[in-house]
């Protein structure tokens, strides 16, 4: 807030002016006193956005409370001449609320028109005061409704930036979900592979050796075969040997 006296330090000044003079006008010119709420009303929206954009280029994100917070102080500021004071020279160390119209105004008394103390005045002046104040009612009403929606139409952009930062997020971890899942799956199935195909393996190697096992026994048997053939082939020349003799 103690920036603004610094960075927007004539913005500041033509705001407490503009104060001043609906204060000082508001009993005797009714004109000059909705052409100075006019001012003061388009000198706050700019000292508010000032302010906004200080918070923004110092990383933060202002919100609609904040706006309204700041409005609050300045509006305060303007209504205590020693407040006013700090807030000129950047020296400000509370945060105000902000006073009622009739703080601003100096009064408890809608606006009128006052001519050398009089205390009547005649049907046309009446009524050409009374619509002055009507409109000046309105156009302060219209003032503080378009400064809501100003800060509505400020507010939105940023909830939905935020909403979708946050759609944006969930998004990104449901993608990480999922591939962590994908990668997962993948190295359950690559795991199940290699398990196949060590089994696969262990299968053929003991094929293998069940098939020389069977080889060895065969080449045995065949060894023991011919041997016996040997010996029976010997038996019979040793008979027929003795026969002979």
């Amino acid at each position: 807030m103690n920036q603004l006296a610094h960075h927007a330090r004539a913005s500041l000044e033509r705001f407490l002016d503009a104060v001043d003079r609906l204060r000082r006008t508001q009993l005797s010119d009714p004109r000059g006193a909705i052409e100075a709420m006019r001012a003061e009303r388009a000198q706050l929206e700019a000292l508010v956005t000032r302010a906004e954009q200080a918070l923004s280029e110092a990383g933060y994100s202002p919100s609609a409370e904040a706006r309204r917070r700041i409005g609050d102080t300045l509006l305060g500021a303007a209504a205590d001449r020693r407040h006013a004071e700090a807030l000129i020279h950047g020296r400000l160390t509370e945060e105000l609320q902000a006073p009622g119209f009739d703080a601003l105004t100096g009064g408890g008394t809608k606006l009128r028109l006052v001519q050398g103390g009089a205390g009547r005045r005649d049907g046309g002046e009446q009524r050409r005061t009374a619509a002055e104040s009507r409109r000046g009612e309105r156009e302060t009403k219209t003032a503080e409704r378009d400064a809501k929606m100003r800060e509505r139409d400020a507010a939105h952009p940023r909830e939905r930036d935020t909403k979708v930062r946050q759609r944006d997020d969930a998004r990104a971890r449901e993608r990480e979900a999922r591939d962590r899942e994908r990668a997962a799956k993948a190295e359950a199935r690559a795991a199940q592979a290699e398990a196949r195909r060590r089994e696969a393996q262990a299968r053929r190697r003991e094929a293998a050796e069940r098939a020389a096992a069977v080889a060895s026994l065969e080449r045995e048997a065949a060894e023991a075969r011919q041997r016996l053939a040997d010996i029976q082939r010997r038996l019979k020349d040793a008979r027929r040997g003795r026969t002979a003799r």
